[in-house]
């Protein structure tokens, strides 16, 4: 309620008043549309699915997952754009995840030919909008790149504030807009820049992902190539029939997350599941499943031990790969430093950030606030994960913590497979990677595609 007399001070600031629509807003265009009747989603708790039904879908999983995924590639990957950043010391454990991270996102798009000039980088949920920032500087000369950040939600200390000033780079572009509702093929610096588009997501929460990818598929035409010029008709992405749709689409890298808060509404995968013989209700079940995938999960807890074990003395596994093919043994001693007592921070913090380095206060020019502040939330992202192992446990099936791990991380890539799917039916080369080491984030897999060469 308002006051009649501050009615008018109050619609100066309101954010829920009627505001008058952007042209690229679609209401429902990225929502499944091919004509499956579903119907509506209701939420059932795990304890209310019986026990026979649990044994009877966990035993499907163990079977698909061997006939259509197997195994995933282990591609981690780094790029010299984020090595001053690996390099300071005042990090811990949280603020390296997310560098690493971001150094092996930026390395899979170079590995799949696209970070260059000449492409329009979308980044879809992109909250501070961090990693288009590191690919900029990955790019720290080119002038014909075009940024487009989208997120629904308001953003405080964002990376497009860096990218203000001519010799700062190109501009960001930032859309506040569902993703659902996005028309990105008719955005006037996507359609009229003749850039192809190259879509990324740093750990794009659920059914998100699904929204995203077929945003960049519905809206967006194929980029050519002589294959896809030979391809059947019905395997060409839906705007190709719209030759007023100049925008395409050149390839993705998203890094996967939360497939517990997955919906049948909004997957792109219901062709692979109703294949395979499961219903709505199975893909819930299968959802809450997944949750089970950090049931154990525990990360390194300091950078020697982490160095220790990226290094092979402890657990014998291979040091990380440079993608611009610099000795990989520099990540170890030279980017990952000893391990110090420093608080750590959680946020995308530049490389020319100014640290203060009072014993409890340092403040990331990127963040704006300070890691005594951010103590508390330099987990956020793994807390998500580790909140959900307690409503899922049924003890009544008798598995071990490492076997419901297991039967999650499962779940997981069978529904990340039938994305994979709807991509190649698109028309895209795509497959699933893992691009980080487990022990920083248990939700360490990524999916990416471009056109088939």
């Amino acid at each position: 309620y308002c006051y009649k007399d501050s009615v008018e001070k109050h619609l100066k600031k309101c954010q829920k008043q009627q505001k008058e629509m952007p042209p690229y807003f679609s209401k429902g265009i990225n929502m499944d549309r091919d004509g499956v009747e579903t119907g509506p989603e209701v939420k059932t708790p795990l304890k209310e699915f019986s026990t026979p039904e649990l044994q009877n879908l966990i035993e499907k999983v163990e079977k698909l997952y061997d006939e259509h995924v197997k195994a995933i590639d282990e591609e981690i990957l780094h790029h010299h754009c984020l090595d001053e950043e690996l390099g300071n010391e005042s990090f811990g454990i949280p603020a390296i995840r997310h560098r690493k991270q971001q150094a092996s996102l930026v390395g899979q798009i170079q590995k799949l030919g696209l970070l260059q000039e000449g492409f329009c980088f979308v980044e879809l949920g992109a909250g501070k909008g961090n990693l288009s920032h590191w690919i900029q500087q990955a790019l720290p000369d080119k002038s014909d790149l075009g940024f487009v950040l989208v997120d629904y939600g308001h953003v405080r200390y964002k990376a497009d504030n860096r990218h203000k000033w001519p010799d700062t780079g190109p501009k960001f572009e930032r859309l506040r807009i569902d993703i659902a509702d996005l028309n990105l093929g008719i955005v006037e610096s996507v359609s009229t820049c003749h850039r192809p588009v190259v879509a990324v997501g740093k750990h794009l929460c659920g059914g998100a992902t699904d929204l995203a990818l077929r945003c960049v598929t519905n809206t967006l035409k194929l980029r050519e190539s002589e294959e896809h010029s030979q391809q059947p008709e019905q395997k060409k992405m839906r705007t190709e029939d719209n030759p007023s749709q100049r925008a395409s689409l050149a390839g993705v890298t998203i890094a996967l997350c939360c497939h517990h808060r997955c919906s049948w509404d909004t997957y792109i995968g219901k062709e692979f599941m109703e294949k395979c013989g499961l219903t709505q209700r199975d893909f819930a079940l299968l959802c809450k499943l997944s949750g089970w995938t950090a049931a154990t999960w525990t990360g390194w807890k300091t950078k020697e031990e982490m160095n220790r074990e990226i290094s092979g003395v402890s657990l014998g596994v291979s040091p990380n790969r440079d993608i611009d093919g610099v000795d990989p043994n520099r990540d170890i001693s030279g980017v990952i430093p000893k391990c110090t007592d420093s608080k750590e921070d959680q946020g995308e913090t530049s490389s020319t950030a100014k640290i203060i380095t009072d014993k409890n206060r340092q403040t990331s020019q990127l963040d704006g606030k300070s890691t005594e502040d951010k103590e508390i939330t330099g987990s956020n992202d793994l807390e998500e994960h580790q909140g959900q192992e307690q409503s899922f446990s049924r003890t009544d099936l008798h598995l071990s913590p490492t076997q419901r791990e297991e039967i999650g991380r499962k779940c997981k890539r069978l529904i990340d497979y039938g994305r994979v799917l709807y991509l190649r039916n698109c028309g895209l080369q795509s497959q699933l990677k893992t691009y980080i080491e487990e022990k920083l984030t248990p939700e360490n897999v990524v999916i990416v595609a471009n056109i088939a060469s």
